[in-house]
This record gives C-alpha cells, sequence and structure tokens, in this order.
C-alpha cells in the first residue's frame, strides 16, 4: 500500500498573541497563485530584493501582502477580522509570517532553484513577445 499523502501534511503550529493564540498552516498552490496575483509588484520587489539583497521596495507593499498571507493561513476571510490582522503587535505578525514560510516551504533551496528558472523562461517569453509585437524585420528593396 502506497504512502496516504493525508499524512505527508504539515500540521498546523499554534502562534502566540500575548492574550491568546492563533493557528496558522502552509498554504497550498492554489493560495500562493492568489496572492502573487493579488500582490503582483509586492512578489516580484520580494523576489528580486531577496536575490539582490535589497528589499527596499517590497517594504510599501509588506503589511497588505503580510496581512494576506496570515488571513489565509489562519482560516480568516470576515473583511474585519482580516483588517484586525494589520493590528496585532508587528512582532506577532512576524512569527506568524516565519512559521507559515516554514510550512509552506520545507525545501528553501529547492524553491529558489525553481523561481529562478521559472524566472528565466518568463525572462525568455517576454523577450519572445516583444520580437514578435515589433513584427518581422523589413524586406530590403532593391534598387536598380
Amino acid at each position: 500500500m502506497g504512502v496516504k499523502i493525508s499524512e505527508l501534511l504539515p500540521k498546523p503550529v499554534d502562534v502566540d498573541a500575548g492574550t491568546g493564540t492563533f493557528q496558522v498552516r502552509a498554504l497550498n498552490m492554489k493560495e500562493l497563485v492568489q496572492l502573487i496575483l493579488d500582490h503582483r509588484d509586492g512578489m516580484v520587489a520580494l523576489f528580486d530584493g531577496g536575490m539582490g539583497g535589497d528589499l527596499s521596495r517590497f517594504v510599501d507593499e509588506a503589511p497588505d501582502l503580510a496581512r494576506d498571507i496570515i488571513a489565509l493561513s489562519a482560516g480568516v476571510s470576515d473583511p474585519e477580522e482580516v483588517e484586525a490582522i494589520e493590528q496585532l503587535p508587528g512582532t506577532v505578525q512576524l512569527v506568524a509570517m516565519l512559521e507559515i514560510w516554514r510550512l509552506t516551504v520545507p525545501q528553501p533551496k529547492k524553491l529558489i532553484e525553481l523561481l529562478s528558472a521559472l524566472r528565466t523562461q518568463v525572462e525568455k517569453a517576454k523577450v519572445v513577445a516583444e520580437n514578435q509585437k515589433a513584427g518581422p524585420p523589413p524586406i530590403p528593396t532593391v534598387k536598380g
């Protein structure tokens, strides 16, 4: 008998908010894609900053992205509760983000390899699209 996938899923963990705890879990592919679509600029800035060591562009987007990551991971969907996440102490939000990262990305080196390869493919696709948009080169005319 094969391995049951349900037995391999990471277990949620408690995050201490000082006055109580809440649970966070790993994010799935659908949720990650939704975060990328909803926070495209922030995700690009995070990836670029992580690769280049400069997260300054990411800082502008960080609070909204962190709020949405925590909300998804904690199963919070009520708009008022989602907004309340922003009021949690910064350290609680950071601890939650670290736990979510640890649960969602059990092999960080593999993720970096995959994202680098994906980014290369996206850049190649952009070049191809730009070349197609420019149209074919002009046909030289023969004067004579």
